[in-house]
């Protein structure tokens, strides 16, 4: 169809038929999406029902489990690494620091209190003074 050879008011007319026709169609287009959503989510636990049931597979087999160990070991090697090239040694520091800070406090807080020195009180070694005092 040319559309070139229509004149302004047939063109106008066929644009409002689609449109007549786009607004009937609405309902099934809703129908249409969830039905594709559907399918999407359906296809997706496929794949992953899938790769689950290959990873069970080959995890019976010894040389597989040791080339997924290296996958694993290599692939937690360079984020772990990059992770500490982020933070530097500095943020390990700073944990060390404030696990002692906090050790101190409650150590100080401890000691202070009526209990500990109660206790305290039973381990003490008392000592006897003998006076040997002249008297003058």
């Amino acid at each position: 169809m040319n559309l070139n050879k229509l004149t302004k008011a047939e063109l106008i007319s066929k644009f409002k038929k689609l449109d007549l026709k786009n607004s009937s169609n609405k309902n099934q287009s809703f129908y249409s999406k969830i039905i594709e959503n559907i399918l999407l989510i359906k296809s997706i636990l496929l794949k992953i029902t899938l790769i689950a049931l290959i990873i069970k597979i080959l995890k019976k087999y010894s040389i597989f489990r040791r080339v997924w160990t290296i996958i694993n070991t290599t692939v937690m090697s360079i984020f772990g690494i990059s992770l500490l090239d982020n933070f530097g040694i500095e943020a390990f520091n700073n944990f060390i620091y404030e696990i002692r800070i906090i050790g101190s406090v409650i150590v100080d807080y401890i000691t202070s209190t009526q209990f500990y020195t109660y206790i305290a009180s039973f381990f003490r070694v008392k000592e006897e003074v003998t006076s040997t005092g002249r008297s003058t």
